[in-house]
């Protein structure tokens, strides 16, 4: 059931044995009813700023990878990512597949990874050619 801003407001006045607000007096209220609404806009922006996990938090987006590229800025009103979500979008052009991509330590990415880029950032540098390997990365992010 949704719940309204009007709705939590009143259930607080209820709470507090105070006359309700109805939707045409909500806008203009003054003295008690005025501070019962900045206190629920308060605790509602409090609970958005410490409990990340509510759907109204939740924001999606993508990044398309360059090869050769390790590390990537996060947008800077990022709280908190949610690591399962990561994933490769199916690219029938270039003949990939969708994928989900798990997180991984920095150590495991060294000793696995490390190597491998740069093997190819050499073979890319003496062939004056970049690889051509680029795909898409979308993912749930989280942003507060």
């Amino acid at each position: 059931m949704a719940t309204t801003f009007l709705t939590l407001v009143n259930d607080t006045l209820k709470r507090l044995n105070e006359v309700q607000l109805t939707s045409d007096e909500f806008a203009t209220a003054i003295g008690f009813h005025a501070s019962v609404k900045d206190a629920v806009n308060i605790a509602l922006e409090e609970i958005g700023q410490e409990q990340f996990g509510f759907p109204f938090n939740h924001q999606t987006g993508s990044l398309t990878l360059v090869a050769g590229t390790s590390t990537y800025a996060a947008p800077s009103d990022m709280k908190v990512v949610d690591w399962d979500s990561f994933r490769i979008v199916k690219d029938e052009a270039e003949n990939i597949g969708a994928v989900r991509l798990r997180q991984i330590n920095y150590d495991t990415y060294i000793q696995r990874f490390y190597i491998v880029l740069s093997v190819m950032k050499l073979h890319s540098a003496l062939s004056q050619t970049k690889p051509t390997l680029s795909t898409t990365i979308t993912t749930s992010i989280r942003l507060h």
